[in-house]
């Protein structure tokens, strides 16, 4: 979040990858792939920094190229959502290329994501003012808080429609 202009503490950080661990844990994951505190985490990020995703062959090749897709708009639905949907698979192929190396970008078959990679660093300085007053003000944390919710719900009744929120465990793994 900080490469977006967000200045979590280390009490943030350390919460949300305890929630993580959490939620790892109810998913049947292994506690070591979870961090438990930040020296941890630096840890496993050179881990898999060395590692990288050079090894993991055409799996690997197959989850990184299917995740642009996965936000691409679907075909016959209204003008509205049409338009929403758009703009939320163009913002994701911005997000993504913010946050993976051109190099690694380029060597996958993934979206030409200009000029919407530029996005995210015009974002900071605005994300940075807003996170600076609301740690100095409840008032404007409030506001803040608010309006993430706003935005969160507006993105999911835009990709669920009418229909609810469901979770079905898979029954047998691809490999």
């Amino acid at each position: 979040m900080h490469k977006l202009g967000y200045r979590s503490t280390t009490a943030d950080t350390e919460a949300m990858m305890h929630f993580w661990r959490y939620v790892g844990h109810l998913m049947g994951v292994q506690p070591r792939w979870y961090p438990a505190d930040l020296r941890e985490a630096g840890q496993l990020m050179t881990l898999y920094f060395a590692k990288r995703a050079f090894g993991a062959g055409e799996d690997g090749r197959e989850l990184i190229e299917s995740y642009p897709r996965a936000f691409a708009p679907k075909q016959g639905t209204a003008l509205g959502k049409t338009i929403r949907d758009q703009f939320n698979y163009r913002i994701q192929l911005g997000y993504t290329r913010y946050f993976l190396p051109g190099r690694f970008y380029r060597s996958y078959d993934m979206p030409n994501p200009w000029p919407w990679a530029l996005l995210p660093p015009l974002q900071i300085p605005i994300n940075l003012t807003i996170d600076l007053l609301a740690h100095a003000s409840p008032a404007i944390a409030r506001l803040q808080d608010r309006f993430a919710q706003w935005r969160r719900n507006t993105w999911f009744r835009n990709e669920m429609g009418d229909r609810e929120a469901h979770f079905k465990a898979a029954e047998t793994f691809r490999r």
